[in-house]
């Protein structure tokens, strides 16, 4: 009688835990045992591109350096997919790589058009140093700055941020192949924050580990666009006409110093009688102008 009760328990059991290690491996995308590609249409989430800060809660993943990806559901090219790497907005102080909602419907319309999706996030600095009044609205809502420059706490701010967007990249081309990502045809792209990042990244700070192909500028700011020189990867950007937090100025200031320096292949698409982070509208009117900009400077750049 023991045998006949244990025995069902037993079985039981292996079920479950063999339903767990089912479910796991789904949720974290595990490489298959003989070595070929990951299962398509999986993510792996919460990878760590960098040490973790001293200076947050232990609790604030928002603000830790950890990175998600999504694969497409398909085999990867012989050389890995394209990268899409994501940036998310919130003013330095909110916002995460994966948002209240979800994954940006951007994000989700790359990987339909076979890209593998980087979303990263980096250390929110006003989230813990705050000034009464302060924020990306107030320093950016009428315009470029007179002197060329925003608050300290902002340029500090943008800096930490890109800073680990660096990281990031550097982790990319150390694990590229891991996770079949090919590591030269990579995109950055940015909405609000997350633009003033990727275009502090790629313009200013300038990193050799990756070559960025492409910038997508969602609505995004850079407080003098003569610190961008030629040679430079080309920007596509899309910013509101009735953007109120950060003024289209930007974006048609961004657009002509492209042309100055004789960057041709940049783009700007005004939308009108649009606002800020405008995410949704773009995912449904201007994901073919996105994915086609960023295919051909994959080819050229």
């Amino acid at each position: 009688m023991k045998n006949t009760k244990w025995k069902p328990r037993l079985t039981a059991s292996l079920f479950i835990i063999l339903l767990t290690c089912t479910a796991n491996c789904f949720a974290q995308g595990i490489t298959k045992a003989d070595g070929t590609y990951t299962e398509p249409g999986r993510y792996i989430k919460d990878i760590r591109y960098g040490n973790p800060r001293s200076d947050i809660s232990p609790k604030d993943r928002s603000s830790d350096r950890l990175l998600d990806i999504y694969l497409p559901n398909q085999k990867p090219p012989q050389n890995g997919f394209p990268v899409f790497i994501f940036i998310h907005g919130g003013g330095f102080s909110g916002g995460d790589k994966y948002g209240k909602s979800g994954l940006s419907p951007i994000c989700k319309a790359m990987i339909d058009r076979g890209f593998a999706v980087v979303s990263i996030n980096y250390y929110l600095r006003m989230k813990y140093h705050k000034i009464s009044g302060l924020s990306c609205q107030s320093q950016m809502s009428n315009g470029l700055p007179s002197d060329k420059k925003f608050h300290p706490l902002i340029q500090k701010s943008i800096e930490d941020a890109s800073a680990d967007a660096v990281k990031a990249l550097k982790w990319l081309k150390k694990n590229a192949d891991k996770y079949h990502l090919d590591s030269h045809s990579v995109a950055l792209c940015g909405g609000s924050a997350g633009a003033i990042t990727a275009l502090h990244t790629v313009y200013v700070r300038q990193p050799k580990t990756i070559k960025i192909k492409a910038v997508i500028n969602l609505w995004g700011a850079i407080e003098n666009p003569e610190i961008i020189t030629a040679p430079s990867p080309p920007v596509l950007t899309l910013h509101g006409d009735r953007d109120k937090l950060i003024s289209v100025k930007y974006g048609y200031a961004i657009q002509q110093r492209m042309k100055d320096i004789g960057n041709t292949n940049s783009m700007l698409y005004i939308m009108k009688n649009r606002g800020h982070a405008e995410y949704n509208y773009v995912a449904l009117n201007y994901m073919n102008e996105i994915s086609d900009f960023i295919k051909r400077q994959l080819k050229q750049w």
